[in-house]
């Protein structure tokens, strides 16, 4: 058998049911690793004010996450909803 395990999938014990046979936790679907997956724009010249979009998978971002692109690119950073927004 081959089951496809969504990126929305609830982490959790699952059951397994076979022909009215149940294996109660038979298998476990774990959390996502957390990732990065782009910045937009990703170019900006010095002194230039941008609008910049983070966008993860798994990250669980919120107000107490803690980001920068640093060597004096240190802004403010902001959470809106569950992206990461920032404007310099």
């Amino acid at each position: 058998m081959f089951w496809r395990l969504g990126a929305n999938a609830t982490p959790g014990a699952r059951n397994l049911s076979v022909d009215g046979l149940t294996l109660v936790n038979a298998f476990a679907v774990n959390p996502g690793n957390a990732v990065i997956l782009s910045i937009a724009p990703n170019t900006g010249q010095q002194g230039q004010t941008l609008n910049i979009t983070v966008t993860g998978q798994f990250t669980n971002l919120r107000n107490t996450s803690i980001a920068g692109l640093g060597n004096g690119a240190e802004p403010p950073w902001a959470m809106v909803g569950n992206a990461l927004r920032e404007s310099w």
